[in-house]
């Protein structure tokens, strides 16, 4: 509910942040459930595309996140 909302501390950019949800849901013992979604990319985000560099920069950013509790 709302109270667990506001209990998350999200300290992650770009896509690091929906592992840390994750993270501090189970930690707390709250119960989820996870649902399918659509994602949508427009031609300008496909033709963009990602980097690889970015993610290795989350993973990176995952694992210090880790050591530095």
């Amino acid at each position: 509910g709302k109270k667990s909302l506001n209990e998350i501390k999200l300290r992650q950019d770009r896509m690091a942040h929906a592992t840390e949800i994750v993270e501090q849901t189970k930690s707390h013992g709250w119960k989820y459930t996870e649902a399918p979604v659509t994602v949508r990319y427009t031609l300008y985000s496909k033709k963009k595309g990602q980097k690889m560099s970015g993610g290795v920069r989350i993973l990176f950013d995952l694992f210090l996140s880790r050591f530095s509790k």
